[in-house]
Parts: structure tokens; sequence; C-alpha cells
């Protein structure tokens, strides 16, 4: 059983209001501990790549858990080759050329999303709220101490997500079947138009047909039929930024924050901020609205109307020396 890693996101909006993040960080954050803490290949798929080399090297995607070979045309392995989180670099002598890379990887869904083990997704969780209070934890003696805390639990429960894994061989690896990863990307702008609402792209027998064919064993690979437009990680980050837009979009789920110094006016220790209309506020009890100094939690007078959110910090003193933001969540509706 998986999970998306917006199921992750609305969590974690939900409880940490202060902080500003987004779905792309979520995305990211699960994929390390998937692939860089947890790696159970028990839940990955065999995945083939197609890829064309710009600039000595192939983008790889955010899923990519092992890479087992890399060949080229005529499927010669290639040796000459270097690995980092993002690249794969030293390929200069194939510039322009379509190289396969085949890897295991973390599963995607139908959304070209990849997936979190619903067994994983506690781990997960706890690894972004520590890379949410990251820089805090460098300058606050405290929540350093809270984040050694918060370390310890989800090496806890990444010991408890490896419990039970077996060991894959080598001959094992190569008995699975092979999916494209490009397949389901050809589909991209027809997903992209589906979430922005031009129902004119939209065509489910379409839609099955290809991920029928994800689900096939490619012995035969066609080089040349893989999507020249973009690279498929850079595909894939705006399909994310479209979807992160939409969530934004759902008022009970998206919190706003104000800077002091940025956002409104600041006179005679009152802070007074303008509201959008959007943001339906009318009254302090109908939304939760937090003051932080220096991200820690300040108690300072607050009024609020539908035009906007007035602080008088007669009461807890101005420090001119310290970042003041207010985190602000709407009412569900």
């Amino acid at each position: 059983m998986f999970v998306r890693p917006e199921e992750i996101l609305m969590d974690l909006a939900r409880t940490y209001k202060s902080k500003t993040f987004g779905l792309s960080d979520i995305i990211e954050w699960c994929m390390q501990v998937e692939c860089d803490h947890i790696g159970d290949i028990d839940i990955m798929n065999k995945y083939v790549l197609q890829a064309r080399v710009v600039r000595g090297k192939i983008t790889l995607p955010l899923n990519i858990y092992r890479i087992l070979v890399v060949y080229d045309e005529y499927g010669k392995v290639v040796e000459k080759k270097g690995i980092n989180t993002v690249y794969l670099h030293g390929l200069s002598e194939y510039e322009g050329k379509v190289l396969t890379v085949e890897f295991m990887g973390v599963p995607l869904d139908e959304d070209c999303m990849p997936l979190v083990a619903a067994s994983h997704k506690e781990a997960c969780k706890k690894y972004c709220i520590m890379q949410l209070f990251a820089d805090e934890a460098e300058t606050n003696i405290n929540m350093y101490k809270i984040q050694q805390n918060r370390t310890a639990e989800f090496a806890g429960l990444v010991i408890k997500a490896k419990q039970g894994f077996r060991e894959w061989t080598r001959d094992a690896i190569a008995s699975l079947s092979r999916h494209s990863y490009n397949q389901p990307f050809k589909d991209h702008f027809r997903r992209v138009a589906e979430r922005m609402g031009d129902t004119s792209f939209i065509n489910r027998s379409t839609e099955i047909s290809q991920l029928n064919c994800l689900r096939n064993d490619f012995s035969n690979i066609n080089f040349d039929d893989i999507p020249d437009s973009m690279n498929i990680r850079h595909l894939f980050d705006d399909y994310v930024a479209l979807i992160n837009a939409n969530l934004n979009a759902r008022i009970n789920a998206k919190s706003f924050t104000f800077e002091l110094g940025v956002d409104g006016t600041f006179a005679s220790n009152i802070w007074t901020i303008p509201l959008l209309s959007t943001m339906e506020i009318t009254t302090f009890e109908s939304s939760a609205i937090t003051v932080y100094a220096n991200n820690i939690m300040v108690l300072a007078p607050i009024t609020c109307n539908a035009l906007s959110i007035v602080i008088d910090f007669s009461s807890i003193g101005y420090d001119s020396g310290k970042t003041y933001t207010v985190a602000v969540v709407p009412p569900s509706i």
C-alpha cells in the first residue's frame, strides 16, 4: 500500500502553520528517505529510462535508488560515467545521443507521482519536520535539543521500517520485468491540461492504453520515441508546480506568512497587515493567527477584521534585531 506525497504535505501544513513549504520540498525529502535511508528494494520497480545526453550529462529522475546499467543505442555498456544525486555525467563522447539507463526506483502512480510506502509514512513525516526546522536548530539551542530528539526518533523509525527486508541477488533483480520510464510522461501535456480544466484534451481510453503499456515488459526499445521538448525531470518539476498551485488554492490547506518590514506598515509599535478579500477572515477567533519572533511564538494583542490584522507590540517590546512573522490560516470553507 502506498500514499502520495500530497497526503504528507496536507498533514504537515495543518500542523506547522508558521512554515512555508511546498509539494516539491516534500517529494524531495520523501525520496531521500525512501532511497537514501530506508532503501526498501522490495517495494521498488525496475525501470528503463531513455534520455538524450545534453552538455555531457543526463538528468536523473527523483526516484532512483540504484542504477543497474547504462548502455548506448547498440547495446554496448557505457563504463565511463559519474553519478551524483541529480546527474549522470562524464558522457561528453555521447553528446546528443540517446542512452538507456536501467535502474531500480520508487514506484510511480498513474499521475507520474513517486509514491511513499504506507509503512514508511511516519518516517517521511519525521524527516520532513527535521528539514523544516534545520535552520533554526543551528542558532537556537532549544531547537537544537528538540532536533536531536527528532533525529533519534527518525533513526528508530528507519530501523523499524527496514526490519524483515530480504536481500536481493543480482539474478533476482535481472528477473524483474522492466517498465518504460518515458511512457507515462508522453501523456504529460494532456494531464496538465486536465488539471487546468481544459476538458478538450481528456481522453480516458488513451490514458488506459498507456497505463497498460507501462505494465508490460519492454524488450524492444524505440530510441527516437522519447519526449524531446523537455527533459523528464523538468516535465515532472513543472507538473509538481501545477499540483502545488492547486493545493495552495484550497483555502483550508494554505497558510499565509507575513514578515515585519516586508508586509504591511509598522508605526508606534503597531503592525498593520492588509488582507486579501479572498482570505475571508473576519475575526481572530475564526482563524489561526500566530505571532513569532525569530520563529519562537510570542503573545501580543491581535485584532482582526475583513480588511486587516493589527498587532500591538507595546506589551512585548519590539526588538529590531529580531525577525517578526505572522502565520495566518484562514477558516475552512
